[in-house]
């Protein structure tokens, strides 16, 4: 009787060796392709440059994944799994946050900015950028990229508690700001100077959002004025 308790113990171990084994081989995977993705871009982002970076075979990736395009999508997942967790740990929603709250508004802008110009973001840029004229890439990238909106929007909605606004307006200051800092981070990507000074902006960004929020909320938003230091201000009635 104690042999079978030693040997279903010994199997139970091994059964979680094997579940480790495999879940280290796919994070080996996601990291390459995230990696790859990032230093040379989609075209180039190949199965043996995959397996080379993550020091796999062919048929370990194959026996995992049933394509490179369905490895690309996981790690296009993983992307932004990783931005939400982060976003999450950051910010702990609060029953009292508002769109009054300038000092989290002022946070989650500079999370946004340092986000959006981070080198695993540049694997979204890659994979949007290109998904346009590639047919086999853009259906997966619309739904991953649909999850990743869903829950952009929930963890938006329980941070600054999403019930309090219009939810059209409420969507829109969301978008409105994630757009913004992708827009510059594309742009600088390109090194174009001085043509829009990202500090400026994201000094701004806090008060243009809370000015939408604040109209979200059914208040009434003033219209704003530019200051000699190119930062936005309300109209102080």
């Amino acid at each position: 009787m104690r042999t079978n308790a030693r040997n279903r113990t010994r199997r139970r171990v091994a059964h979680r060796t094997q579940q480790e084994r495999r879940e280290e081989t796919i994070g080996k995977l996601l990291d390459a392709t995230i990696d790859t993705l990032a230093d040379v871009g989609y075209a180039r982002t190949s199965v043996s440059e995959i397996c080379s970076r993550a020091g796999l075979s062919h048929g370990a990736l194959f026996c995992h994944f049933d394509s490179r395009l369905e490895l690309i999508a996981a790690a296009a997942d993983e992307v932004g799994r990783r931005h939400l967790a982060r976003l999450r740990a950051e910010f702990e929603p609060a029953e009292n946050t508002t769109a009054e709250d300038s000092d989290t508004l002022a946070r989650v802008i500079g999370f946004l900015d340092a986000a959006a110009h981070s080198r695993m973001n540049a694997v979204w840029h890659e994979l949007l950028v290109a998904s346009r004229t590639d047919e086999g890439l853009r259906p997966a990238v619309r739904s991953v990229m649909r999850r990743y909106a869903e829950q952009i929007e929930t963890a938006a909605a329980e941070l600054f508690g999403a019930d309090d606004y219009d939810p059209v307006l409420f969507r829109s200051a969301v978008w409105g700001l994630v757009c913004l800092f992708d827009g510059l981070a594309l742009s600088d990507a390109l090194d174009v100077g001085d043509s829009h000074p990202r500090s400026h902006i994201v000094r701004s960004a806090p008060e243009i959002a809370r000015l939408v929020l604040n109209a979200a909320a059914g208040g009434t938003a003033p219209s704003p004025k530019v200051n000699a230091e190119g930062s936005v201000q309300e109209v102080l009635s």
